[in-house]
């Protein structure tokens, strides 16, 4: 659209112009590890590390000592919270966003556990900073993202849930909706 229109002022003013920035394809996905940090095409290996033992062992910790239980259904690992209610309640999907993964959100987590009902937190790899092994092709595509959660909830045998996203979860969740409307 941007082309066009450039193409656009150019054939009605007559002008030609530089442009001071080339133009490049959009990436398919953000990716921290894929940021230029001061002309430097990736940040060095032991930031990487740093910043995954800093947010993968607390997080996994604070899960043990919460309650939850780490599984994976294909492709996608994910927490899981059986609920401490005696009556049967649906559960709740909470999807993250882009940044450091589910670290972020435990204040909202711990909220969740609050309302004793079973949890399910996926994770998604390639929207978590700092993981420079994930790439471009990690992304899984909305009819691989609605079987797994679909495979993610039946393996605990619940067929309905309520669902919360924040950011890039939502576009699971809009997949999710538009593909298994009855979960």
């Amino acid at each position: 659209l941007e082309t066009h229109a450039q193409d656009a002022f150019v054939q009605m003013t007559g002008l030609t112009m530089t442009m001071p920035f080339q133009r490049k394809e959009p990436q398919r996905f953000a990716k921290y590890s894929s940021d230029p940090l001061n002309g430097i095409a990736t940040y060095p290996l032991c930031l990487h590390v740093l910043l995954l033992g800093g947010t993968e062992i607390p997080l996994r910790i604070m899960k043990r000592r919460r309650g939850f239980e780490r599984r994976q259904v294909g492709p996608v690992s994910y927490y899981f919270h059986p609920g401490s209610s005696d009556e049967e309640l649906d559960p709740l999907v909470f999807v993250h966003g882009i940044g450091i993964g589910l670290l972020t959100y435990v204040p909202l987590i711990d909220g969740l556990l609050q309302t004793k009902r079973p949890i399910y937190l996926p994770e998604i790899p390639y929207v978590c900073g700092f993981r420079p092994w994930q790439s471009s092709d990690a992304v899984l595509q909305p009819s691989v993202v609605t079987s797994t959660m679909v495979a993610m909830m039946a393996s605990h045998g619940h067929l309905h849930a309520g669902w919360m996203g924040h950011s890039y979860g939502t576009s699971w969740l809009s997949s999710d909706m538009q593909s298994a409307p009855g979960t």
